[in-house]
């Protein structure tokens, strides 16, 4: 753990670049990345409910926490690579990404593919073993140029090998100014079995975004603690409400 806290310490004290592009509270959007760019985020989801004991919790604070580190690199101009490492099922994922512009339209576009691998329970023909799986994903990711400067609407559609479903997540920033914006998302289920013993409740967030000098803040309320588009595509099993906050921090080489 005191590894994790000195790495975070260093990437988040380090040169940064002056600019940052726009980011949502979990939808990916086009990257705008120049080589030799490169940007840390920290994805942070409470356990606790809101309100459940809220005065004992601290608004589900202080009951644990899902958490997200990863790292972006611009290797060319619109080609990117994510590498990402999630705590629970001790996730790690590596993607690659290009971007591409439409001159002749308002619109942004980017095609991602990643390889994922964890370790959880997996129901298999002798049972039930706790073993570590590997899978692969892949997003288109879509977002128009801001209407009236102030609304930028982003879509990602995705499959997952490891579901072997589709998956869709829409969202919305209107910008209140310069450094603020109010974000919401929302993943309809493709798939919905409301008989079944997984996800039952389609998974949302709304939030604000605080822009610093090399930082975007992001907090938010929703019905999901799970971590990356692939998890909220799928669905919640909670009709309940969880903060999370996330921090991302530009770096230039």
């Amino acid at each position: 753990m005191r590894g994790r806290i000195a790495i975070l310490a260093v990437l988040l004290t380090a040169s940064a670049a002056h600019g940052l592009e726009k980011s949502m509270l979990s939808l990916k959007l086009p990257s705008e990345l120049e080589a030799r760019q490169s940007q840390f985020f920290l994805q942070h989801r409470f356990h606790g409910k809101i309100n459940e004991e809220p005065l004992e919790s601290f608004f589900g604070m202080s009951g644990g926490a899902n958490v997200g580190l990863g790292f972006r690199v611009g290797l060319l101009k619109n080609l990117e690579i994510v590498a990402l490492h999630v705590f629970n099922e001790n996730e790690y994922s590596l993607a690659v990404g290009y971007a591409v512009k439409f001159p002749s339209l308002p619109l942004r576009a980017q095609v991602d593919a990643g390889i994922y691998t964890n370790k959880k329970f997996y129901v298999l023909s002798g049972g039930v073993e706790f073993k570590r799986k590997q899978f692969a994903a892949f997003r288109l990711d879509l977002a128009s140029k801001a209407i009236l400067n102030h609304l930028t609407p982003v879509v990602n559609v995705g499959y997952d090998t490891e579901l072997e479903q589709a998956g869709l997540g829409i969202g919305l920033d209107a910008a209140i100014s310069k450094k603020y914006s109010l974000i919401g998302e929302y993943y309809p289920r493709l798939n919905g079995d409301e008989n079944g013993n997984g996800p039952k409740y389609d998974s949302f967030a709304v939030g604000l975004k605080v822009q610093t000098y090399g930082h975007h803040f992001l907090f938010h309320v929703g019905n999901n603690t799970e971590i990356g588009t692939r998890k909220l595509m799928a669905g919640s099993t909670a009709k309940d409400l969880f903060f999370g906050f996330g921090i991302q921090r530009l770096l230039e080489f």
